[in-house]
């Protein structure tokens, strides 16, 4: 039986020419290379400090130059060949890779990621047609299938070495993206002898007979049945992670080992299954059938109880789905093309995929209005023989029961067929109708609005404060950041706390839900934050924040609440900055009004809202212009006077030194403290800054 086993894996992969096998070479070099995307949001947000809704542009101006791209490229492979459309573009791709890890601005980034998507999504029209030129009829549908396992391989190896590379520096992903790019293509150029293919090496230009794509019925048909499809498909990527942690709850290692197992059981069974079903029964048997058990998979996860083992069935069904009717897609559209028109019919597959893979996201309840429109349009392309334009006309005629002429009287199938479409239609447009009243009136969309108003909010902090407990250790923290002018956001569990605030304050920015939760940690934007406070009344859920917070952003500072004396210590080798105790911190207080009420109650109008017009601060040595580092305390307090006098220095060692005398140096790493009004305040401030 193993013998067997291996004898079917040796089969399956013998009959491919050599140059096919070496297309496959190139594009697992190249697809190994693929870093920059998946990890180009993370390093927008986080790097750069762009805002999610800046990143999204970006990725959607991505979408937007593969779609360009891919038009480009089928025209160019037409007119002069897919040898030198495959080659141009991984030069031009890797060139703009390394150009664009230096676009720091958002402006140049949009314009370097467009040039570069348009470059790099042009060489797949090229390629499909290499593929399609160098295998024969009877084992086109595996070399397609060998260059799917290549890519699979490459995105794998790709986005692994990606974050690794991506903990160290982030210009290292397009570094290493760019030089694949050129490796790949110096690899096909000795690898593969030149080829002349197009019109432009046909000398009987009379000869030539070409059938534009976009005229082709059937093609166009396809194209949009496989633009719902691969929108489906694509949910798997997208959403269906989403799904599994909110929805099933599953861990993150989890998930990825589902996302895993994708690619697993195409590395060990396509080739198999390809070799023993090609030329077995007609192509589309193959098609619908793979799109009906990606369809299944979806439907078992409203059926199955939510476990891993539901997940792991779900997942696999949707693969063995995508085998079974990817590859043989590739072989559908290539049986309907001339060597003369094969990039235009790869373009538009390639356009299919990439507004797919850009709608996927985005798509959710809007996706049954979507799957009616195409649906209709292409049957009225099939049944009444309609060009693209007539049968979309007379789509949108029907679903929107305008009721104008038809384009052409109908036969008895079409009306049918359109008698069906406006039940369909109606019914659904009846049902949103009747959603979207309840929306209104139950005050979701209120609630919606005000979600949307809060994340946008929390995607402009930068450089803020979080809190996480918003009870009256939390609120008085709050009250004195606002007093100060500090941007802040609150995590809290408990509304009631949150709407007690919200009644005197309603701009108040804050994230119902556990504070434990490194994704809400996340979202209150952690990364981009410059302190933590913590005033959760468990010690323990304090130092499980500590520890969370301290591996998201490691430069940040974190103050936390203690209820023991015994936690402190724990929570400062967490990671805790400063470890507050507010008993301990309220009894020395009160007893120390007794014994110097006056310097208390001083102290105390500082910090209070009575004293807003006074402020402390400090002054790090960094941030003193060239001028005055290094030079004595009087040097430094003569510069450019606000009126603010210096109270203490902190030394580099970390002790204080109060009413320290002109003379003492300020060296680096010390601090000087400055007390004064605030007007006297935000002047050296902007002296500072200014210099």
């Amino acid at each position: 039986m193993i013998s067997a086993a291996r004898q079917l894996y040796k089969d399956s992969y013998t009959g491919l020419s050599r140059n096919t096998w070496y297309l496959s070479l190139v594009m697992l070099i190249n697809r190994s290379g693929t870093m920059v995307i998946p990890f180009m949001t993370i390093y927008c947000t986080q790097s750069l400090k762009f805002s999610i809704t800046q990143a999204g542009f970006i990725m959607g101006l991505f979408g937007l130059g593969a779609i360009v791209g891919a038009m480009i490229g089928g025209r160019i492979t037409d007119r002069f060949g897919f040898y030198p459309q495959q080659v141009t573009p991984l030069l031009l791709g890797g060139i703009m890779f390394v150009v664009t890890g230096y676009q720091h601005t958002y402006v140049s980034l949009c314009i370097s990621t467009f040039i570069l998507s348009v470059c790099n999504e042009s060489f797949r029209p090229a390629n499909a047609t290499a593929i399609a030129y160098y295998s024969k009829q009877e084992n086109r549908t595996r070399s397609y299938s060998l260059n799917r396992l290549a890519i699979n391989l490459g995105w794998a190896i790709g986005g692994a070495l990606g974050g690794f590379l991506a903990s160290i520096n982030y210009k290292l992903l397009f570094w290493v993206d760019g030089c694949t790019n050129i490796a790949a293509a110096f690899l096909l150029l000795k690898l593969l002898p030149y080829i002349k293919t197009g019109t432009r090496h046909i000398k009987d230009k009379h000869t030539i007979i070409q059938q534009h794509a976009y005229r082709d019925k059937i093609y166009v048909a396809f194209i949009v049945l496989t633009i719902l499809f691969a929108a489906c498909f694509f949910q798997l990527f997208t959403i269906l992670p989403v799904f599994y942690k909110t929805q099933w709850h599953l861990n993150e290692q989890f998930i990825g080992m589902l996302m895993a197992l994708n690619g697993i059981i195409i590395v060990l069974i396509e080739m198999i299954l390809v070799y023993s079903l090609e030329g077995t029964k007609p192509l589309t048997t193959f098609i619908r059938t793979g799109i009906l058990l990606v369809g299944f998979g979806y439907a078992l996860i409203n059926i199955l109880p939510a476990s891993g083992w539901s997940a792991i069935l779900s997942v696999s069904i949707i693969t063995i789905g995508e085998i079974l009717s990817m590859p043989f897609m590739n072989s559908f559209w290539i049986k309907r093309t001339r060597e003369t028109n094969r990039g235009q019919y790869a373009a538009m597959y390639t356009i299919a995929w990439s507004i797919a893979q850009i709608a996927a996201p985005t798509l959710g309840s809007q996706v049954i209005i979507f799957i009616i429109v195409m649906t209709g349009t292409a049957g009225f392309m099939l049944i009444e023989h309609f060009d693209f334009l007539d049968a979309f006309y007379m789509t949108i005629i029907t679903v929107t029961t305008i009721g104008y002429k038809e384009v052409q009287p109908l036969s008895d199938a079409g009306k049918v067929f359109d008698i069906m479409l406006i039940i369909i239609s109606f019914s659904t447009f009846t049902y949103a109708l009747a959603r979207l009243t309840q929306f209104i009136a139950s005050g979701e969309m209120a609630v919606y609005f005000k979600n949307r108003k809060l994340m946008q909010s929390i995607e402009q902090l930068n450089n803020h404060v979080i809190i996480c407990g918003f009870g009256r250790n939390g609120q008085q923290a709050a009250l004195t950041l606002r007093t100060h002018k500090v941007s802040f956001i609150v995590i809290e569990n408990n509304l009631s706390n949150i709407n007690q605030w919200l009644d005197e304050d309603p701009s108040l920015i804050y994230i119902n839900g556990d504070a434990t939760d490194d994704d809400l940690l996340i979202r209150a934007g952690i990364k981009r934050a410059k302190a933590l406070i913590i005033t959760l009344p468990e010690d323990a859920d304090n130092a499980f924040i500590v520890l969370s917070a301290r591996s998201l952003n490691p430069g940040i500072q974190i103050i936390s609440r203690a209820s023991q004396s015994g936690s402190a210590v724990k929570l400062n080798k967490a990671g805790a900055n400063s470890v507050i105790m507010p008993d301990k911190i309220g009894g020395a207080h009160m007893a120390t009004l007794v014994s110097k009420p006056d310097v208390i109650e001083f102290i105390d109008y500082l910090s209070s809202e009575e004293g807003e017009s006074i402020s402390m601060e400090s002054v790090e040595y960094g941030r003193l212009p060239p001028e005055i580092k290094d030079k004595s305390l009087k040097i430094v307090m003569d510069w450019k006077k606000t009126g603010v006098n210096c109270i203490g220095v902190k030394t580099s060692e970390g002790k204080f030194i109060i009413n320290p005398p002109d003379h003492i140096l300020i060296t680096k790493g010390m601090k000087v403290i400055v007390l004064g009004t605030r007007e006297q305040i935000e002047s050296m401030k902007h002296n500072v800054e200014e210099s």
